[in-house]
């Protein structure tokens, strides 16, 4: 495994247990790895990680993720090349996915991507996928971010 890229943040991404209600150890995590790739990275009131990089007067395009998972410690391992434990699909591996995806593409596009604890916003162009907020998602509309495009990197609600 890597020691310290994508696969090794979700590694320990996945050994934080991060039960709902109790997410501020990976929030706090996700602060310190996003400042190490770059982002302008803080926590806010409500718990949520917030980071953002990139071009900050491009069009939003929100990322939806999150960090919370049920009840039920699974051990946390890699075989034939496939990590496994509690989140690594639901939803903490889209999350790390799309954090990567966006520190890289920060450099690389007009572009500002902002990480939170339940979402990341991205400005600039880029493909979505349409869905209900979230509630980190509600947070960031109450405070005035708009965003024209959004990607959910978990199901979709009802789903």
């Amino acid at each position: 495994m890597d020691s310290d890229g994508p696969v090794a943040m979700l590694r320990r991404m996945v050994q934080i247990d991060s039960v709902t209600g109790s997410e501020d150890e990976l929030s706090e995590y996700l602060v310190t790895r996003m400042r190490a790739l770059g982002f302008a990275a803080r926590r806010d009131v409500a718990g949520n990680a917030i980071g953002e990089i990139g071009d900050p007067d491009g069009p939003v395009i929100m990322l939806l993720g999150h960090l919370d998972t049920v009840p039920g410690g699974l051990p946390v391992f890699e075989r034939g090349g496939a990590l496994h434990g509690r989140g690594v699909v639901d939803a903490k591996g889209p999350l790390a996915a799309l954090l990567w995806a966006a520190a890289r593409a920060g450099a690389r596009c007009p572009a500002r991507l902002v990480m939170g604890r339940r979402s990341i916003v991205a400005r600039g162009p880029a493909p979505a996928r349409r869905a209900s907020p979230g509630r980190g998602d509600h947070r960031r509309a109450e405070r005035g971010v708009r965003y024209r495009h959004r990607i959910q990197g978990d199901h979709p609600p009802g789903a």
